[in-house]
């Protein structure tokens, strides 16, 4: 059976038998490329590890689906089906 577990620092699929469970990594949403960007231009730096892309990258993923959450009932609560730029500000805001 398989499991997909939501953690906070990464995704994960679990396959699960009876003697063992592996792990295996699933795609980022973000593009590590985009995210490198943002350090290297933000930081005034020429050189960025990977496994700090990759930590910023799944700390950005988390924070923005806890937001679009958030946005998504503002907007429910609205009486609106589609989020709207106020909802991400009020989402942001009041976290």
């Amino acid at each position: 059976m398989d499991i997909v577990v939501e953690s906070v620092f990464l995704r994960t699929l679990v396959a699960q038998n009876r003697h063992r469970s592996r792990e295996v990594e699933i795609l980022a949403i973000l593009p590590l490329a985009a995210v490198k960007r943002v350090i290297k231009e933000n930081a005034n730096i020429d050189r960025v590890g990977s496994d700090g892309v990759r930590a910023l990258a799944e700390l950005m993923e988390d924070e923005g689906t806890r937001i679009a959450q958030r946005a998504v009932l503002l907007a429910k609560h609205a009486g609106r089906k589609t989020v709207v730029e106020e909802d991400i500000k009020l989402a942001t805001k009041y976290a």
